[in-house]
This record gives C-alpha cells, sequence and structure tokens, in this order.
C-alpha cells in the first residue's frame, strides 16, 4: 500500500489511499477485508428468514396439499433459487471482485450453512446426528445438497452473470 502512514501507540497501521482508510492492526487484517467480511456475512443471514419461511411454506402449506413427497423436493428447489436469487440481487452491494473472491465467499456461505444447521439441529431442535445426516440423502426427496450447492456457486455464478468481473 502506498500512501502516508501513521503508527497508532498499539502498533496498527492507518493509511489513507485515494479517500479509504486503511487500518492494518498487529493481526494484518484491514478495515476494507473487515467490511467485506461484514457485508458476505449479512448476506448469508438474510438466508435464515428465507429458508425459516420457505420450511414453514413447505410444513404448512405444500405437504398438506400435495404430500410431503412432493413438498420436500419443491422446497429444495425454491429455496435455492430463492437463495439464488437473493445473492443475485445483492451481489453489486460487494463491488466488483476477482473471481476466487466469489468463489471464497460461496465457500465461506457454504461451511457457514453446514456448521448453523448443525448447531441449531443439535443444541436448539435436539436432533440425533442420525437425523441430521437424513437431510443429506437425496434418495428420500430431500433436495438440500442441492441447496447446498446452489448457495456455494451462487456468487460466482451471480457475478459472472451480472458481468462483474
Amino acid at each position: 500500500m502506498g500512501g502516508a502512514g501513521l503508527v497508532s501507540p498499539g502498533g496498527a497501521l492507518i493509511q489513507r489511499i485515494r479517500g479509504t482508510v486503511y487500518y492494518k492492526g498487529n493481526c494484518g487484517v484491514e478495515i476494507e477485508d473487515l467490511k467485506m467480511i461484514l457485508k458476505t456475512t449479512t448476506i448469508w443471514a438474510s438466508f435464515i428468514p428465507i429458508a425459516i419461511m420457505n420450511g414453514l411454506l413447505r410444513e404448512k402449506c405444500l405437504a398438506p396439499l400435495i404430500g410431503q413427497r412432493l413438498a420436500l423436493p419443491l422446497s429444495g428447489i425454491s429455496g435455492s433459487i430463492l437463495f439464488f436469487l437473493l445473492t443475485y440481487l445483492t451481489l453489486p452491494w460487494l463491488g466488483p471482485l476477482k473471481p476466487r473472491h466469489y468463489r471464497l465467499i460461496g465457500l465461506a456461505w457454504l461451511v457457514m450453512t453446514v456448521l448453523f444447521e448443525i448447531l441449531i439441529g443439535r443444541l436448539v431442535a435436539h436432533k440425533s446426528w442420525g437425523e441430521l445426516l437424513q437431510a443429506y440423502d437425496p434418495t428420500t426427496g430431500n433436495l438440500w445438497l442441492l441447496v447446498l450447492l446452489v448457495i456455494a456457486v451462487s456468487p460466482y455464478i451471480a457475478a459472472k452473470m451480472r458481468r462483474i468481473f
């Protein structure tokens, strides 16, 4: 980074380059990196209410009308579409990034989603490991693996569709 720098009492380097303030503390993380982490985490967190609404729609409307056997895969497809649309609509907020960054964001979202499912499933819903693993079996009609794949690739595909890189 070029530009004038100021060292804070804690040893952190603070620089202003073309109007943007960069902070490089002892851990080597810049303010711009932290903003990106916060933005991508915020987008990911907005998946949660969508997933809840999608599940409620499946259980309260679809399953009573068409049965769980059809409702489960339809819910997986609708959830995948909704997550992709949310990604597509919110991606410009992140600004232009390199293709590898979009792949890393997708990977981070995938990891956060799986960890979130495990934590909620085990600690809140008190599900066994066997019950949690059933979601990963597409022969049951559950398309959770499709949803995870869409979450992982959506940032890259949406950026490509928007011609961001």
